[in-house]
């Protein structure tokens, strides 16, 4: 072999360190590229869950930028787009879209809208679905009532469980759709519970305002009252007649000054029981009488 044929060897070498000195460049400003983008992504998740509207539009017109920047500069070098830091933070990306959409009720984004794979936009998409829950669990603890709303999210994880298990690829294909599933599922029957748990105790709640509200029962009736004391008030009058200055003068007179006033006196009971121990011996019909006005009295609560 000739030194020439040797020499022919020096300018392969030379595109070749070239080619993986330009892949070597791009995979580092992709690397770096990548944290940033992901960086911006959780920042608009973050101001999603705060309802800062302008700040999450802002960010998805910036994530939009810096996916494009990132992914034109690698479309020449498939190992670099498909490598794993690349692929995270596209799913980043259309996790952020996608979990926008959902909570502000818009439509959601297709892959081609997002420009990514249909295997980091389904990863993306269960993990905006468990992005839900904390939206959910947010809402439940600052709202008085259940919220419509948070059965609307949780509605959406559903519907997103119920399409992911369907994708029965290998996980080659999939980027590790299948444990990312197996995620979500825990996620969603957690928060199914403590919507459940957040219902029940709403309807608790509800039924013991209610009662609050409900009025008390009136207090019994007094006709029976009036009526034994009406009674009482004619034996008064035969046993102590008018001009009579004694003891069962002045209970007479009490009572038919009871009679007058639209309440019965609180103090007439414990008149009356005095007046039980002391015409009790001399008076037993009149303190029969008495003591069937004490028992009006205690059963209509005076």
């Amino acid at each position: 072999m000739s030194r020439n044929d040797l020499e022919a060897l020096n300018p392969v070498a030379e595109t070749l360190r070239a080619d993986l000195s330009a892949r070597n460049e791009a995979r580092d400003k992709t690397i770096t590229q990548s944290r940033e983008l992901i960086r911006h992504c959780a920042e608009c998740i973050r101001a999603t869950h705060r309802r800062e509207w302008a700040v999450v539009d802002d960010k998805l017109a910036l994530i939009g930028r810096l996916a494009q920047t990132m992914t034109e500069r690698i479309r020449a070098y498939p190992d670099l787009y498909y490598s794993g830091y690349t692929q995270d933070a596209l799913k980043e990306v259309a996790e952020a879209h996608l979990t926008a959409a959902i909570i502000r009720g818009q439509p959601l984004p297709a892959p081609a809208d997002l420009k990514v794979e249909s295997a980091t936009y389904l990863n993306g998409l269960s993990e905006a679905a468990t992005e839900l829950r904390r939206f959910i669990l947010d809402m439940l603890r600052r709202e008085e009532q259940h919220s419509a709303e948070a059965e609307r999210l949780l509605d959406w994880m559903d519907a997103i469980y119920d399409q992911m298990v369907t994708f029965d690829f290998p996980d080659a294909l999939t980027g590790g759709l299948r444990r990312q599933t197996d995620v979500l599922r825990g996620v969603l029957e957690r928060t199914r519970g403590d919507m459940t748990l957040s219902l029940r105790q709403q309807r608790l709640q509800n039924a013991l305002a209610r009662a609050e509200k409900v009025a008390l029962p009136p207090a019994p009736p007094l006709e029976e009252v009036r009526r034994l004391l009406l009674e009482l008030s004619q034996s008064l009058q035969v046993a102590a007649p008018a001009g009579q200055h004694t003891p069962l003068a002045a209970l007479r007179d009490e009572v038919q000054e009871a009679l007058t006033e639209s309440a019965t006196p609180p103090t007439l009971r414990t008149r009356l029981e005095s007046a039980l121990m002391l015409f009790e011996s001399d008076h037993p019909e009149l303190t029969l009488r008495i003591q069937a006005v004490i028992n009006a009295l205690s059963n209509a609560g005076v």
